[in-house]
């Protein structure tokens, strides 16, 4: 089957979040219905939008990438005096979710995890995916949605200790369970797994060892805030952070 030939200036029209075309290896591709479907988010493929992205596209990953994830529509030609083909591979055009691609069954989440994984999805469902193309484009979530995870436990205080006002979930699995179900809902650019780390819990822990004269982690409407006072004789301080 002949491929058509497109110039690279006829590619270069296509670079929008609309109408987003790459060329690789001397193949043209639209992408456009995979913005919001890549793992890393939409943003960092539409920056090399219609332009030539060989290089930074094979530094990461094999073509091959390309033919699992996209239908054969959106192999659109070749770009002119490349003499390059149709990649070998077959187009299979569907997003994996890793139960599908892992050979063996995973054993290490519970029934606990899982429970948390249910709740969690059907947050991302009711109150990330409806809002998620708009975060896309203006670059950012919206603070309400934040709030909302904070509020929830999903976001900052999963693993503060629940004396202070979190979860109390200090088992990596369950952050283990935010990250993947980001990236099966699509919206794995959004890093909310990166908040949920042990830093936060370690740091009240640690404070908790040195000599304190207050301390306290409340959660008033829209705010987390840690307020924790120190005092060494006559020194005295105020750590305090706040989650908008």
């Amino acid at each position: 089957m002949s491929l058509r030939e497109f110039t690279a200036a006829e590619v270069a029209q296509h670079k929008s979040v609309t109408d987003c075309w790459l060329i690789i290896s001397g193949r043209v591709y639209d992408v456009t219905e995979f913005l919001s479907r890549h793992p890393a988010g939409g943003k960092i493929i539409q920056m090399h939008g219609g332009r030539d992205c060989t290089s930074a596209f094979l530094d990461v990953h094999a073509e091959a990438y390309l033919t699992q994830f996209l239908p054969p529509s959106a192999l659109k030609g070749v770009l002119a005096g490349t003499g390059a083909k149709a990649p070998a591979a077959k187009f299979v055009g569907r997003y994996w979710s890793p139960e599908e691609v892992l050979s063996t069954a995973r054993r290490v989440y519970t029934s606990e995890h899982e429970k948390f994984r249910g709740e969690f999805k059907q947050f991302l469902q009711q109150q990330v995916l409806p809002v998620y193309s708009k975060w896309e484009s203006q670059g950012q979530p919206d603070v309400a949605t934040l709030r909302a995870l904070v509020k929830a436990g999903y976001y900052l205080r999963l693993s503060i200790p629940k004396q202070f006002g979190g979860l109390g979930l200090t088992d990596w699995r369950f952050n283990a369970v935010i990250t993947e179900e980001l990236e099966n809902s699509d919206v794995g650019s959004f890093f909310l797994n990166l908040g949920n780390g042990q830093p936060p819990a370690e740091l009240i822990q640690t404070v908790a060892l040195h000599a304190c004269s207050g301390r306290t982690w409340f959660w008033q409407g829209e705010m987390l805030t840690l307020v924790w006072v120190v005092t060494r004789g006559a020194l005295g301080c105020c750590l305090l952070f706040c989650c908008p």
